[in-house]
């Protein structure tokens, strides 16, 4: 029987729902999620409740996505074909046996032939646990236009776009492997994170001083007197012990999380 792993709950876990719990109150944010709500591109209901003009575009993507699947068919059968030779499958077993992939081969190469040192250098970057990939570049904006099938697949798409830079852990990778991996290469997976989106790390105050409760109650209440404010907040949370100015404060406060962009 399969051994059940409970999670813990980490640091990042936390830091990304206590920044999803401010999105939800922003209003630039609601408004750009209203819109594809709003969105015809997902009619709702059953296919004969739908217009005829939701129909026509429906059937037509449906028909376009069916094409560039079929043609995808070919393209991948032919692929196996060129790379199905004596030499790759060699290559594919070794890496199922000794977890050598292409790039350590070569790193191989390079260690017992010759005429392969010259380019020890760059493959010897190849000789780690860990690996950082920058997959925002490599799928998103392929070198190669042949590499970006990512586009058949929108949710995919979209995870790479929030989620550009991954690490890959090498299948014979200890806990220690990785942990060393982060702690002395963060600066270049730093550097790769920052390259494909000119933003700075998140940072969120994980201990408020305030309840979120308390917070959307004064927010609400925005647009009364301070004086009845502290009324309604005595009654709903008798133990605030908020002044007037302070209530003044963390509604600009609040205004400012809420209303920027």
């Amino acid at each position: 029987m399969a051994k059940e792993y409970k999670h813990k709950i980490t640091q990042r876990h936390e830091k990304i729902i206590l920044y999803i719990n401010e999105l939800i109150r922003n209003k630039f944010f609601l408004d750009e999620l209203k819109k594809i709500e709003e969105s015809d591109l997902e009619p709702k209901g059953q296919y004969d409740t739908w217009t005829k003009e939701q129909r026509e575009r429906s059937d037509f993507i449906n028909k376009e996505l069916g094409g560039i699947i079929d043609d995808y068919v070919k393209v991948k059968k032919r692929c196996e074909k060129l790379f199905k030779g004596e030499r790759w499958k060699l290559q594919e077993k070794m890496t199922y046996e000794y977890g050598i992939d292409l790039n350590l081969l070569t790193y191989v190469r390079c260690l017992l032939e010759e005429k392969y040192k010259s380019i020890i250098l760059h493959f010897e970057d190849y000789a780690e646990m860990c690996r950082i990939e920058n997959e925002f570049d490599e799928q998103i904006i392929p070198f190669n236009p042949a590499d970006d099938f990512i586009h058949l697949n929108p949710a995919k798409k979209s995870e790479l776009i929030a989620y550009p830079v991954s690490i890959k852990i090498h299948s014979m990778a200890s806990k220690r492997d990785v942990l060393d991996f982060i702690e002395k290469r963060w600066n270049w997976i730093d550097n790769t994170l920052r390259q494909t989106k000119e933003e700075k790390a998140l940072k969120i105050k994980r201990k408020k001083k305030h309840s979120q409760e308390l917070l959307d109650f004064i927010w609400d209440s925005k647009e009364l007197p301070a004086k009845t404010i502290k009324t309604k907040l005595d009654d709903k949370f008798p133990n605030n012990g908020l002044a007037y100015y302070e209530i003044s404060k963390l509604i600009q406060l609040e205004k400012i999380k809420r209303l920027e962009e």
